[in-house]
């Protein structure tokens, strides 16, 4: 597989970003929404918090994850700093249905970049990711795929 085919329609580098929910609508829909955006790979999804740090232990960590708060077994707070220690230039959003300044605090001092609800339209949960595509590619830290990565994303 060539390099040019891990490159978004611009060439810019892909922005490659995992989810985590054991909604399986969510997961879709999130999916789909985040695919039709110019330079993002969100190909890679898992049901469980579990799933997601079993797939850190022997892949390499997406540009980003975008996880739900509320799971069974681990949440997405509890899943931060171990997904984090994995995959440390890794950024991780909770998106969740529920606004709650507590849980956002939480979610913040574990290490999460940001605190994203479901209902937000489409438009304001890009903005949010975007502006760490930016800094990941000014900082370099955004990989130029070669044959031999072709399953980070």
């Amino acid at each position: 597989m060539s390099v040019d085919a891990f490159k978004s329609r611009d060439s810019e580098p892909v922005f490659c970003i995992w989810l985590v929910d054991d909604d399986a609508i969510c997961l879709k829909y999130l999916r789909l929404l985040l695919n039709a955006e110019p330079g993002v790979d969100c190909s890679r999804s898992f049901p469980s918090a579990l799933s997601l740090l079993a797939a850190l232990r022997h892949e390499s960590g997406p540009d980003a994850i975008l996880i739900d708060m509320f799971m069974p077994d681990l949440n997405g707070i509890e899943a931060i700093r171990p997904a984090k220690d994995l995959a440390p230039f890794t950024k991780v959003f909770i998106i969740t249905t529920i606004y709650d300044l507590e849980f956002k605090a939480k979610a913040l001092a574990a290490g999460a970049t940001d605190f994203l609800l479901k209902r937000y339209p489409p438009a304001q949960i890009i903005a949010a990711i975007r502006p760490t595509a930016s800094e990941l590619r000014s900082s370099g830290r955004v990989q130029h795929f070669s044959e031999h990565e072709s399953t980070r994303c």
